[in-house]
């Protein structure tokens, strides 16, 4: 973890006094990247505590398509309350409800729409145009309503689960540079309780090894940077269990890699700790869809950190 530490150095010794939505203030440099090799060990800051069940209940709510802060209440996290509506826990249409949920409307003309979809399916929807509650599966990981046909052709709902697209396209199109996952939707952004920090991840083979490039625009070097680093190596490990792939590089490219003015001096005391050796994560090998993960699958051996630094929230 070295190599994060050292961009929060270069952040506190280099970056530019900035101005942002939370009042707090921030150091703040563009476009930083990093790299981690998941058989250096899996990549969990040792120089202050983080456990790992955290990091990993929250991608769990991703992955499951959660718009709902109780989901994670009932887990005893407690990273989202801020954003989330105080009587209802909803926090709108953010991360996993795009992963697993992105809605479109589209209209094609009526010949390209029957030949795009199976032709048992097309039956199905064509017999049941303007039924918007019923939704048609034309994939694994697509589903199809049409809501009117008329001299434009078939205008319809098209609902893609990206995660499980990702997982068919590992499997059948595994050179594809096309394996994209992404939460950034600007025709839903306020529809967010947040706007996506981490908002694309991208999965790459070459041979038997799976690599994950993330995107992030606004990086939190104190808080959020371990987060997103121990969730998508583990989700990095889901992918490749599921797609009988080896785990090999997590790339992180940060568009704002900034220090919040309060955790100055708390990550000051954290670069005066020596790193520790790195722990080993071991994954149930048996799950076959990334969904079916749950916390009883992963166990971490060796995790050896320095004390806790308490570090507030900026909001």
């Amino acid at each position: 973890m070295q190599q994060y530490l050292d961009l929060v150095r270069e952040v506190l010794e280099t970056g530019h006094r900035k101005t942002d939505r939370t009042g707090v203030g921030t150091l703040s440099l563009p476009g930083r990247s990093l790299r981690f090799k998941m058989r250096d060990g899996f990549p969990l800051l040792t120089t202050k505590k983080v456990p790992l069940r955290l990091p990993l209940e929250e991608m769990f709510f991703f992955i499951r398509g959660e718009d709902n802060n109780n989901y994670l209440r009932d887990r005893k996290v407690t990273i989202w309350d801020e954003w989330a509506d105080p009587e209802t826990g909803d926090l709108g249409r953010l991360y996993g409800v795009q992963w697993r949920n992105w809605t479109s409307i589209l209209t094609l003309p009526y010949d390209k729409f029957v030949k795009s979809y199976p032709q048992e399916q097309v039956k199905k929807i064509l017999s049941n145009v303007g039924r918007t509650d019923r939704m048609f599966p034309v994939s694994d990981w697509e589903m199809v309503c049409a809501y009117e046909v008329n001299q434009n052709g078939v205008e319809f709902v098209r609902v893609v689960d990206q995660i499980r697209k990702a997982e068919w396209q590992l499997k059948n199109e595994p050179d594809s540079r096309r394996i994209i996952v992404t939460a950034w939707n600007p025709g839903e952004l306020d529809a967010m309780a947040l706007p996506p920090c981490h908002y694309t991840h991208q999965l790459i083979v070459n041979g038997t090894k799976l690599s994950l490039v993330l995107s992030i625009r606004s990086n939190d070097l104190g808080l959020g940077c371990p987060f997103n680093i121990a969730q998508y190596a583990a989700l990095l490990h889901m992918y490749a269990v599921v797609s009988h792939l080896d785990p090999d590089e997590l790339v992180i490219n940060i568009g704002d890699a900034h220090v919040y003015l309060n955790h100055v001096e708390a990550l000051e005391e954290q670069l005066k700790r020596e790193p520790r050796p790195l722990p080993k994560l071991f994954i149930d090998q048996n799950v076959t869809r990334v969904e079916d993960f749950n916390i009883n699958h992963f166990c971490l051996e060796g995790y050896d950190p320095h004390p806790h630094i308490k570090m507030d929230v900026a909001v």
